[in-house]
């Protein structure tokens, strides 16, 4: 049974500063080594492999699509959000930070794979019709990577329907959950935006610019773990039983 969240935000965020308590510095860590491998390595590959075709947008306009950067973006994200999720979980539930959750989205690789595709497609086609509907389906499977998370076993649309069931009446709660970080998320895209455009306009957009962005995602890490953490409890508010006195 799952449950309507009522808590409020500023509930569940005292929750997850307690869970990090003692732990932001290592939690910090944790999503700079996210960073490093997707966005980093994904640059950094599109810089030493020239590998770009020519296709068209939307729009109508020719775009360069590097196939080596989007390749690995395509064959790994689904597996390194699974386990930054699985990482923030660990440190909401245990106050316990575990680096090596980051990379059990291998354990059960094609699983985690498929099922991150299958979500994307139905977020992609939802988002053609409008905005609000590509929002809507994006709650509605936000739960399904924390499903999977705590039982293995489950099959890929079972982790996205039992999402679904989850987020049924809760969908508005985590969308205020979300939107309720937005002037941390403001000022640390900010800090990071100003470190990489500095960079990028003295050092060019090679390398060391690459390098250098590791260094300015750290404000931006800061706030993910914050709201991750957040989100993980979150999660298990809405799979709390209430009990019953008899």
């Amino acid at each position: 049974m799952y449950r309507v969240v009522t808590e409020s935000t500023a509930y569940m965020k005292s929750l997850a500063k307690d869970s990090l308590r003692n732990n932001w510095k290592e939690g910090t860590l944790g999503f700079v080594l996210f960073y490093i491998l997707t966005i980093f390595i994904r640059n950094v590959l599109n810089l030493a492999v020239d590998n770009s075709i020519q296709l068209m947008d939307v729009y109508g306009q020719t775009v360069n699509f590097i196939i080596s950067g989007n390749l690995y973006d395509f064959l790994t994200t689904p597996i390194f959000t699974f386990g930054i999720i699985a990482f923030a979980i660990v440190i909401a539930r245990e106050r316990t930070v575990k680096l090596d959750l980051i990379f059990s989205g291998f354990e059960f690789y094609g699983k985690v794979l498929l099922l991150g595709i299958v979500m994307a497609i139905k977020i992609i086609l939802w988002s053609l019709l409008l905005v609000v509907p590509g929002i809507i389906a994006a709650l509605n499977y936000s739960q399904a990577y924390f499903i999977l998370f705590d039982d293995h076993s489950k099959g890929v649309m079972q982790c996205i329907e039992e999402s679904k069931m989850m987020m049924r009446g809760n969908k508005m709660n985590l969308f205020y959950l979300v939107i309720s970080f937005i002037g941390w998320i403001i000022v640390a895209s900010v800090i990071t935006s100003a470190v990489i455009g500095i960079s990028s306009g003295v050092l060019g957009s090679g390398y060391f610019t690459q390098i250098i962005s590791i260094i300015g995602y750290i404000p931006t890490s800061v706030v993910m773990v914050y709201i991750y953490v957040t989100e993980a409890h979150f999660h298990d508010l809405l799979i709390v039983e209430e009990t019953v006195e008899i």
